[in-house]
């Protein structure tokens, strides 16, 4: 079963149901129809169903991408990520791993 760290206050929104993705660098080999674990910070764990693994250039991220993972935006979502990862390039590659409960 494939795992992935998650902050808490993500992992709240993925509870919720407002948190469907998880945009991460570099190209990550999971796959549609696999149990993947998030691992929240503080000890929580969910199991979630991939449904839909995308490779995307970040100047291809959409509004809809962003939303899918809790941010109003795509400026919103690359300040996060470069907060998470360091400064991204336009034409570095993301892997976009939609999931559901």
């Amino acid at each position: 079963m494939a795992a992935l760290a998650l902050e808490d206050r993500f992992m709240n929104l993925v509870k919720v149901g407002e948190k469907t993705s998880t945009v991460r660098r570099g190209v990550r080999p999971f796959t549609p129809g696999e149990v993947l674990t998030l691992e929240g910070t503080g000890g929580d764990n969910l199991g979630v169903f991939i449904t839909e693994v995308t490779f995307k250039m970040v100047e291809d991220l959409t509004d809809a991408d962003a939303r899918a993972d809790g941010f109003e935006d795509s400026d919103e979502l690359l300040e996060v990520l470069e907060g998470i990862y360091g400064a991204l390039t336009p034409s570095e590659t993301v892997t976009v791993i939609r999931f559901a409960l």
